[in-house]
């Protein structure tokens, strides 16, 4: 797991596929509609999302196999968990076209905070979970999803 903000971000230092993300992240304004952006074509791709945090634990943790997250907040605060996937139980089996499964979250999680223009980026094997609520609450929140094709990595 990486996290760090648009405006500090060392662009150079990540593979083109990253940088391609966080130039359509730059780019996209704060109004755009909640949906998906293909940013090159079925291989990186955002989706762009508004909700309110709810709970402040999660009951299960999703990993990927196929794609990375970058999970970048544009308005509200969101707290995100995170665990090693090493010896997490099961909760939901692994669907191929999805590219997802759900673990048991361990007893004990890493928790980050997200301001806006801060992001997060979870690789596979990264068990994580969002959209929950921090110090402050339940919030509104806006957020982008970008979906990094391991492939391009």
């Amino acid at each position: 797991m990486i996290a760090d903000t648009l405006d500090s971000l060392k662009g150079a230092l990540y593979p083109e596929a990253f940088r391609k993300a966080f130039d359509f992240l730059k780019d996209l304004p704060p109004d755009a509609a909640d949906g998906t952006y293909p940013i090159d074509g079925k291989k990186i791709y955002a989706m762009v999302q508004s909700g309110t945090t709810c709970g402040t634990e999660a009951d299960k943790l999703e990993i990927h196999r196929k794609f990375i997250d970058i999970q970048y907040l544009f308005a509200g605060r969101e707290t995100l968990v995170w665990a090693p996937m090493k010896g997490l139980d099961v909760h939901t089996p692994y669907d191929e076209e999805k590219d997802y499964s759900f673990l048991l979250p361990p007893g004990n999680v890493s928790r980050l905070d997200l301001l806006p223009g801060a992001f997060a980026v979870f690789f596979p094997g990264d068990a994580h979970n969002g959209k929950l609520s921090g110090p402050a609450g339940d919030t509104p929140f806006r957020k982008v999803v970008v979906k990094i094709d391991v492939s391009l990595i």
